[in-house]
């Protein structure tokens, strides 16, 4: 049975693939992709099976590959001895808040260059595009700055979760994601809707964000694994321990926990942005094929 018969889509065709020199590229193109595949699995199937080992086990050297001993209790001491149930609701209020921002502000954002157009667009998109080509620490100083003070306001935001949502709220690469996918919907859609008495907020709920679920799926599954792994501005803003990530929690943790037990730890950090991906995968990839098609 020919391998490549049914082959009809990739930059490779099923007439090229006859020659001898395209079986090369397309086998060794095959070949890399599976050696990245493996170095991104081989961390996380480390983790997984060293979690379960006995301390001896995993201290042992030669360490084993496959785990002689399956200690599955570990999960329910490590669960009560760390407090992650606190860490986990931390998390949520923090991923809830920083996802509402998120998609609410970068959406609106997006709205006005793609459909309201302002005066002045094109120079605002030229200063936004702009912003993506500063490097992210020459503004820590004066974010933290801000926070401690924040302007106008004369209120400080330190141990609280706003310097986090409001960070969210402010993706300059998501707006222009917005902006691109609005630019692909009819603009018809939008004028009628304007004829039925919609205001631009409600064509906005009504129309343009409905149209825009994958993104919108995509983007919230990035912010909200983006929250679960996030470590460096809650460690500078958050003091109580009560509110702190599940992230920062398990990295405080390291010094009271064995080796394996640590693993497990990781292991509770790791399991709720995999989920994510997995039954959201669907939408990712759909949202990644119609940026493809139209953008």
């Amino acid at each position: 049975m020919n391998l490549y018969a049914k082959k009809n889509k990739g930059f490779l065709n099923q007439v090229e693939l006859k020659r001898t020199r395209y079986k090369l590229l397309y086998w060794s193109l095959f070949a890399l992709a599976m050696f990245v595949c493996m170095l991104t699995l081989l961390p996380l199937l480390w983790m997984i099976t060293s979690a379960f080992k006995s301390t001896e086990e995993f201290l042992q050297i030669p360490p084993t590959i496959i785990p002689r001993s399956f200690e599955i209790g570990k999960l329910g001491k490590v669960w009560e001895q760390s407090g992650i149930l606190q860490a986990y609701t931390s998390t949520l209020i923090l991923a809830g808040g920083s996802l509402v921002f998120h998609i609410g502000m970068c959406g609106i954002a997006g709205y006005v260059l793609a459909v309201m157009k302002p005066a002045g667009t094109k120079q605002i998109l030229t200063i936004l595009l702009w912003c993506l080509m500063i490097p992210g620490t020459n503004s820590l100083v004066p974010l933290f700055m801000t926070f401690i003070d924040f302007p106008i306001l004369h209120v400080n935001l330190m141990n609280t979760y706003w310097p986090m949502w409001l960070l969210a709220a402010v993706n300059v690469f998501d707006v222009i994601l917005f902006k691109n996918y609005f630019n692909t919907i009819s603009g018809s859609l939008s004028e009628a809707a304007k004829l039925d008495g919609c205001n631009n907020l409600q064509v906005l709920m009504k129309i343009m964000l409905p149209l825009a679920i994958p993104l919108v799926i995509t983007l919230s599954v990035f912010s909200l694994t983006n929250s679960f792994s996030s470590y460096f501005w809650p460690n500078l803003v958050l003091k109580d321990n009560w509110k702190k990530p599940i992230a920062l929690k398990v990295m405080n943790m390291k010094a009271g926990l064995t080796t394996d037990e640590y693993m497990v730890a990781l292991l509770y950090v790791s399991v709720p942005p995999i989920f994510f991906y997995l039954v959201f995968q669907k939408h990712i990839t759909q949202s990644i094929n119609i940026g493809g098609v139209k953008g």
